[in-house]
């Protein structure tokens, strides 16, 4: 039985809350600081345990339909079909174009995982709930959106904090800017 695109970033947030938690601070500061620490972590570390957690398959040597990070389920047929597709994006003037590749691809969740932002585009975030909508309003003017899309947002100036807002396939927004990890 398909589980409900809610169901799949639920679950989802649950494995990557449960999986930093359980990490020591220490270690995700060295990983989470420096951009090439942050890729490498979340492809050889953070995306294996998500899988593990959620039963789902993961090949970190491979870059699925230019998608940095795929989470597969396996058919009844034997083929791996994409469930959560992630891309992370150092460089927040650039998340644009990550946006619009999410919203290009099938599957049940697309996830943006955004670090290193400028204070002024943190602002911007804070005080604009709508960022991404604009982006989501255009695409849903020509295209339906398959799944739910979610970004989360990392930061870590005194304690590591993850954010995350996610959109319904009709790119409306369903969970504002939330606070779902700190420590």
């Amino acid at each position: 039985m398909k589980d409900s695109n809610f169901t799949i970033w639920w679950n989802f947030r649950i494995a990557f809350k449960k999986n930093i938690e359980a990490l020591d601070l220490e270690y995700l500061a060295e990983k989470l600081k420096e951009p090439s620490e942050r890729k490498y972590f979340l492809k050889y570390d953070l995306c294996n345990r998500i899988a593990k957690d959620m039963q789902l398959l993961y090949k970190e040597d491979e870059e699925y339909l230019k998608i940095d990070y795929t989470l597969f389920k396996e058919g009844e047929a034997g083929w791996r079909v994409p469930i959560i597709f992630i891309e992370s994006e150092n460089d927040h003037e650039s998340t644009y174009e990550e946006v619009l590749k999410l919203c290009s691809v099938n599957a049940q969740l697309k996830v943006l995982v955004i670090y290193g932002l400028s204070e002024a585009f943190e602002k911007e975030l804070v005080a604009n709930e709508s960022y991404w909508d604009y982006i989501l309003k255009d695409y849903m003017q020509a295209h339906t959106l398959t799944g739910h899309f979610a970004v989360m947002i990392y930061d870590w100036t005194d304690k590591l904090r993850f954010y995350s807002k996610l959109y319904t396939e009709r790119g409306m927004l369903l969970e504002p800017k939330s606070l779902f990890v700190e420590r």
